[in-house]
Formats: structure tokens, C-alpha cells, sequence
């Protein structure tokens, strides 16, 4: 019983220290005893040292060891003589088993317990250093503000606001790039796409931003100094596409040769429905010099959706030199179209020139694959030149026609473009050829041939185009 009461304080005590975190004491091992005669029942044990507490030093607490289970069960101990003091252990008597006839002498260090006389009162943790506390200036709640993800700017739905930004996660309008930039794209479900920027210092045009599922492409930015213009952006779903930039015209570009910039290329319409867009016109050439100048071609138009029309071919930009040569673009294809009318080709840029001129070609006409009219071919473009050869562009054929009855018509050629030269040869353009129609539906019209004059007897017109 005896035993079992020293175990049961010691582990109380232990406990009791461990939960109040009081971390000066220090349980050193006891001394061993001596076997021997009996103890004098005045002996006293001497103190152990005291150590002050010490609240970084952790609580380590040691088993006194023991020689044998018989001396274990024999010493328990004494309660104390004097009251407690502090930095001084309290006096302590031994007891002795005489059932067992146990002599033993026994001197134990008893360790000295410095309770502690006051307590710090609690505070609120400022941070999150310990595990599970936080500040209280953390746990308040952040106000929502709707507008970060609703109205302008909005990350779910909401026009975009800066240049090239695109519109809302679900729904909003991409807004125009900056100079050169490219327009942002609409919303994934709707919205249209913004207008690319125009070109700076020579430099192309932005293309125009993708729609939503429904909504436009955007147009593209018009090209600078020759730059090229930029492509309409592609409608999604149900839309049309955007309509190509203007290429830049080039008046000085310091070569041999000044050549405007492409015109860009149609956006297509929706997959389901819409018309493609336009191309860009070409841009144009001019030369004060006897350098070569040089329109450039008109872009083509984008594809018409699976009810839409294609869209028209660019024009394409005109050539002129003072005293040198000069080339006139060629047009833009025309868009195909699935049931719809494909869109007609652009007309091919005029030329004029100080030794010769060649006006540029008119664009093919677009084919429609399941219902609809073919495009009409572009027009050859007029040369002129004051002493040398001169010749008009050729007309562009027409696209083939689908479908039955009359709407399935095949497109006209394009005619082809006049020339004329004062001291010179002098021929036209022949014009383009005539789609085929649709089942049960009549071909186009061939296109007619330019006129061809000058002082050389070898001047002539041009050819008319055949029949579809």
C-alpha cells in the first residue's frame, strides 16, 4: 500500500508541474542507499541544492532508481517538519518496515518545489506565430465588392477596359488594342471582339479580337506607311466576322521601290450562322522619282458561316511613278459561303506610270458548297503610261454557284481593266470567266475585255471571258 501511495504522488506531482509549464525544478536521480542497521527515527536527509526556476529550461523528470523491489516497498515519505521556505527544502523523515525486520539507512534527495506567487494575465495573440490562433484583425470579414466580377473590368462578366483587354470570363466586349495591338476577345459566351489598333511608324495594323459563342469579330487596325492592315477577327457560334484593316500607303520608304501594305483578311462568320467579313484594301505606292511604286493586293474575304454569306475580296491599291514603273494591286479572293452567297472578288488596283504601267488583277469570285450564288469575280485594274508599254488587269472569275433553281447561279467574270499609252503599247485586260450554276441553275456571265490604245500598232483589247 505503502508503495503504491509514493508511485501515485510522484505521478500527481509530475503532472501538476507539467501542467502549469513550471520548469525549475530539477528531478536528479536519488541517492542510493546503503544496506545496513536500523535508521534513527531523528535522522534528517540533507536538502537538495535549489536552482532557481527557469522558464526556458524544460521539465525533465527522472525515475530514482532502486536496488530492490524489497527497499522500494520499505521508504515513504514523512510529511514535512517546518514550513516551506523559500530556496529551502523542507525536512524529511523516513519510515521503517519493522514487520520486515529492514535496517537500512537511507539519505534521498527530496527536490524543493518553488511554486509560483503570481500569474501574467492573458493577452490576445497580435499574429499567428502559435498553431491555431490568429488575429482577430485577420478573422474580420472582407467586404465583397460586386464589381470585380460584374460591369466594366468584371472578371466574369464585363466590358474589358484596357487596350486589348478581353471582355468578362462568361460574357463582355474585348476592347480596341492600343497602336499595333491586337483587340481583345469577347466573353466565352457572348460578347464581341474589339477593333485592333492601327499601325505606328510604319508598322502593321492589329488584328481584330475573337467573339464570344455569339457576337462579331472585331475589325482589324489599319496599317501605317506601308504597314499591313490586320486581319477581322473570327465570330464564334452565331456572328460575323470582322471586317480586314486597310494596308498603309507608302509615299517614301528610302529603297529602290515604294510598295503600300497588304490590305488584311476578312474575319469568318459563325460556325452556325453569320457572313464573313470583308478585306482590307490594299495600300497604295506613289514615287515622285523614277522608282518603282506599287499598290498591294486587297485581302481576301472571310468564309460565310452554315447560313451566311462569304465576304468581299479588297480592292487592291494603286501604282504610281512619275518617271519610273508603276503596278497596280491585285483584289482580294471573295469568301465561300455553305447556303448563303459567296462574296465577289475585289478590283484590281490602277497603275500609272512614267516608262510603263501594269493595273493589277481582279480578284476570283467565291464558290458556294450547298446553296447559294457564286461570286462575282473583281474587275482588272486601268493602266496608263506617258511613253512605254502599258497594260490593263485581267477581270477575276466567277465563283461556282450550288443548289437548285435560280439561286444557285455560277458569278459573272470580272471585266478586264482598260490601258492607254501615249508613246507606246496600248492593251487591254481580258475579262474574267463565268462561274457554273447549281443543279438546274444557269452560269455566269463572262466578263468583257478591257480596251487596249497607244501609238503602236501592236495596242490591242482584250479578251472577253467565256460563259460558265
Amino acid at each position: 500500500m505503502t508503495a503504491h501511495r509514493t508511485v501515485l504522488a510522484s505521478a500527481l506531482t509530475a503532472g501538476v508541474v507539467a501542467a502549469t509549464g513550471f520548469g525549475g525544478v530539477d528531478l536528479s536521480p536519488a541517492t542510493a542507499p546503503t544496506p545496513g542497521g536500523h535508521i534513527d527515527s531523528g535522522a534528517v536527509l540533507a536538502a537538495p541544492a535549489i536552482r532557481p526556476a527557469n522558464a526556458s529550461q524544460p521539465l525533465v523528470a527522472t525515475a530514482s532508481p532502486t536496488p530492490n523491489a524489497l527497499y522500494a516497498g520499505a521508504v515513504e515519505t514523512a510529511p514535512a517538519t517546518g514550513p516551506i521556505e523559500p530556496n529551502r527544502a523542507p525536512d524529511v523523515r523516513t519510515a521503517v518496515d519493522s514487520e520486515n525486520d529492514i535496517a537500512t539507512t537511507a539519505k534521498r534527495d527530496i527536490p524543493a518545489f518553488i511554486l509560483p506567487t503570481s500569474f501574467a494575465a492573458a493577452t490576445t495573440p497580435t499574429g499567428s506565430s502559435r498553431i491555431g490562433e490568429a488575429s482577430a484583425a485577420a478573422a474580420e470579414p472582407v467586404p465583397f465588392d460586386p464589381q470585380v466580377l460584374f460591369g466594366p473590368g468584371g472578371l466574369l462578366i464585363g466590358d474589358g477596359i484596357e487596350p486589348g483587354a478581353n471582355g468578362g470570363l462568361l460574357g463582355g466586349n474585348g476592347a480596341a488594342g492600343a497602336p499595333g495591338q491586337k483587340g481583345g476577345n469577347g466573353g466565352l459566351l457572348f460578347g464581341n471582339g474589339g477593333r485592333g489598333g492601327d499601325g505606328v511608324n510604319g508598322g502593321p495594323g492589329g488584328a481584330g479580337g475573337k467573339a464570344g459563342l455569339i457576337g462579331n469579330g472585331g475589325a482589324g487596325g489599319n496599317g501605317d506607311l506601308g504597314g499591313r492592315g490586320g486581319d477581322g477577327g473570327d465570330a464564334g457560334v452565331i456572328g460575323n466576322g470582322g471586317k480586314g484593316g486597310t494596308g498603309g500607303t507608302n509615299t517614301d520608304s528610302g529603297s529602290s521601290s515604294n510598295y503600300g501594305g497588304a490590305g488584311g483578311r476578312g474575319g469568318n462568320g459563325g460556325v452556325l450562322g453569320g457572313s464573313g467579313g470583308d478585306g482590307g484594301a490594299g495600300g497604295s505606292g506613289l514615287s515622285t522619282d523614277d522608282r518603282q511604286a506599287g499598290g498591294a493586293a486587297g485581302g481576301d474575304g472571310g468564309r460565310g458561316g452554315l447560313f451566311g454569306n462569304g465576304g468581299n475580296g479588297g480592292r487592291g491599291g494603286d501604282g504610281d511613278s512619275a518617271t519610273g514603273d508603276g503596278v497596280g494591286g491585285r483584289g482580294g479572293q471573295g469568301g465561300n459561303s455553305t447556303n448563303g452567297n459567296a462574296g465577289r472578288g475585289g478590283g484590281g488596283g490602277a497603275a500609272a506610270g512614267g516608262t510603263s504601267s501594269f493595273g493589277g488583277s481582279g480578284g476570283d469570285g467565291g464558290s458556294a458548297t450547298a446553296g447559294g450564288s457564286g461570286g462575282t469575280g473583281g474587275s482588272g485594274g486601268s493602266a496608263q503610261t506617258d511613253d512605254g508599254y502599258s497594260a490593263g488587269g485581267h477581270g477575276g472569275n466567277g465563283g461556282r454557284g450550288a443548289g437548285a433553281g435560280p439561286g444557285g447561279r455560277g458569278g459573272d467574270g470580272g471585266d478586264g481593266g482598260s490601258s492607254s499609252a501615249t508613246s507606246g503599247i496600248g492593251r487591254g485586260g481580258n475579262g474574267g470567266d463565268g462561274g457554273s450554276g447549281g443543279i438546274g441553275s444557269p452560269g455566269g456571265s463572262g466578263g468583257s475585255g478591257g480596251t487596249g490604245t497607244g501609238s503602236d500598232s501592236g495596242s490591242r483589247n482584250g479578251a472577253d471571258g467565256s460563259d460558265g
